[in-house]
């Protein structure tokens, strides 16, 4: 988001933690690298404890090293939002792997795979 000419860094930074999708977490670096200012990481934490804006996926950043970091609400609460997240975005990918799109066409390619090969030996019967 370094493109983002004319914006505050508090204002790259809330629009990058906007775009953190359900169930993954960034880092308060990898916020800083993606805001344009790859040495601010602890800026990203000021950003992160003093915003007022409702419904901004705050809990999805996270420190470096993988420990949670600091929340409004404490550490279990973040830690509970986040497990929460991870596990439902689980069940959907699990989901979509088993009964999406790719299920079906698995199906249909299968379909068709037994049937062109019924009609190779149909074929290579009437040969002789």
């Amino acid at each position: 988001m370094s493109h983002c000419r004319g914006k505050s860094f508090t204002q790259k930074v809330l629009a990058v933690v906007a775009k953190i999708p359900k169930g993954e977490t960034k880092s308060y670096k990898e916020v800083a690298i993606a805001a344009g200012n790859p040495r601010a990481y602890r800026a990203v934490g000021n950003i992160m404890n003093r915003h007022k804006i409702k419904g901004l996926p705050c809990h999805r950043v996270i420190r470096s090293d993988g420990s949670f970091g600091g929340y409004r609400w404490g550490a279990k609460k973040k830690a509970e939002i986040l497990k929460r997240e991870i596990k439902v975005a689980t069940i959907i990918k699990s989901k979509n792997n088993k009964m999406g799109i790719g299920w079906a066409n698995k199906k249909r390619r299968d379909r068709k795979a037994k049937k062109r090969s019924k009609n190779t030996i149909r074929d290579k019967s009437k040969r002789r």
